[in-house]
């Protein structure tokens, strides 16, 4: 290498070494910046829960800006990152519908545990409202630095809060306080009234709901052209009270067409519910469910990612094998919106409103029930002089896949009361289903 050639190189790297140095300090100054300048999102209220959070936004942060259900939990997330290319740390809100009964402490320490790092400091954070148990946990060598917070709420919720960063100790704290000072709550007294109902049919006792010790519905599922897709049918058992899951009920869902769907489960339960367990098998997964008289409720799921996880499900929660009985209760009362926790047979829970609603129609009520948190879907149900269901009017909000338009339209399904002899007719693939009821009370066949 010649003379020239030397100097060119060594030229060279003197450019980028200062490009580096010029990189470095620009990436300071950057961060300097951001430390002064965390700012927030205007209030994002979780519906009907008496929650509403303040995310962190711009100067690097993005926020989803709206709450997203993921099993039995809302999550709020924002994002931040210095670059396109890679993301730089994370702050989110979990709202949990069924927490586990264990402490502040427990739940810091599991924290730590998950995380793989090591806890510098803890402490709490107070509002007018909230009591925010929180901890500083840091990992070596990722450098990454999580203050994590917790507080229990009423009816067995908890709020966790969380912001993540890498490298950067003073941003992750003043971005989590600031958002822990800036959490709104206020109890709701829907949810406390639904608590109210679902105590009454405890207290009353299943078989109260059952004069006739048994019960068997069948509904026909039609599209929007009134065409009929599918059908549901049910039978509810009221046993001899000396077995100690003496109520048993059993249900099976069939649609056909492009996408066809057999679903069937097997519940049994005690009188006042303060136990039951629940098993269900549908073409592509299957699960089971347990509740014991502690209050925790086990879901173990198959399929190609089996998992189990354990709940704590609250004082308005109730088996959606159970929900007519919560309407008949609900009319009953002076209650004009109550809130109700759904468990499905598959281990969800889903917070629900249920009002009353004017319609002019031959039936004797009508009522609503809005899920809560923008999961997209909401019933119209129509029950006779009698109170058992009669039509409910399934909603569905689809996406269009399009920002501009989020919500493009409705799929409307409707279940309407039938007969096992309609059913037979317009679904003779499934007779064994529809005629014969101890095959559907038979637990060997799941």
């Amino acid at each position: 290498m010649n003379e020239f050639e030397k100097e060119k190189k060594y030229g060279s790297d003197k450019i980028a070494l200062l490009g580096f140095f010029v990189l470095a300090v620009l990436t300071a100054y950057i961060i300097t910046a951001l430390k002064s300048a965390v700012t927030l999102t205007d209030p994002i209220e979780l519906g009907y829960t008496g929650l509403s959070v303040s995310m962190p936004n711009g100067n690097g942060w993005k926020s989803e800006q709206q709450w997203n259900y993921e099993q039995n939990t809302f999550v709020l997330r924002s994002f931040f990152a210095l670059s396109s290319t890679r993301l730089d740390g994370e702050a989110k809100c979990r709202y949990l519908l069924a927490a586990e009964n264990t402490s502040a402490d427990s739940k810091l320490q599991q924290k730590a545990y998950d995380l793989g790092g090591n806890i510098e400091e803890t402490g709490q954070s107070l509002t007018d409202q909230l009591a925010i148990d929180w901890v500083h946990i840091k990992k070596q060598p990722d450098q990454f630095d999580t203050f994590f917070g917790t507080t229990l709420l009423p009816n067995n919720r908890r709020l966790n809060i969380e912001v993540r960063l890498t490298g950067e100790t003073e941003l992750a704290e003043e971005t989590f306080k600031l958002l822990a000072e800036n959490i709104k709550f206020q109890d709701n007294q829907f949810l406390n009234a639904g608590s109210q109902i679902i105590r009454e049919i405890k207290d009353s006792g299943i078989s109260s709901f059952l004069p006739d010790q048994s019960r068997r519905d069948f509904f026909v599922i039609k599209d929007a052209k009134n065409r009929p897709v599918g059908f549901t049918t049910d039978v509810l058992i009221n046993s001899p009270p000396d077995e100690p899951l003496n109520i048993q009920a059993a249900g099976f869902l069939y649609t056909r067409g492009r996408y066809p769907e057999e679903q069937a489960s097997f519940f049994q339960c005690s009188n006042k519910l303060d136990e039951f367990s629940c098993k269900r098998q549908s073409t592509k997964s299957g699960s089971e469910i347990t509740m014991n008289k502690t209050g925790t409720m086990t879901v173990k799921t198959s399929g190609r990612y089996p998992k189990e996880m354990n709940y704590q499900p609250g004082a308005s929660a109730i088996p959606d094998v159970f929900l007519e009985f919560v309407l008949s209760r609900f009319i009953d009362s002076y209650h004009e919106k109550i809130i109700v926790d759904i468990i499905k047979d598959d281990g969800k829970i889903n917070p629900a409103l249920l009002s009353r609603i004017e319609e002019k129609n031959d039936n004797a009520y009508a009522l609503k029930l809005d899920f809560i948190g923008g999961q997209n879907f909401s019933e119209l149900i129509y029950l006779d002089n009698q109170k058992k269901i009669l039509k409910r009017l399934l909603n569905i909000q689809t996406s269009s896949g399009k920002t501009t338009e989020p919500l493009s339209r409705s799929i409307i399904f409707t279940f309407e009361r039938s007969t096992a002899e309609n059913l037979l007719k317009q679904f003779p693939e499934r007779a064994n289903y529809i005629s014969q009821k101890n095959k559907m009370l038979d637990p060997n066949n799941f």
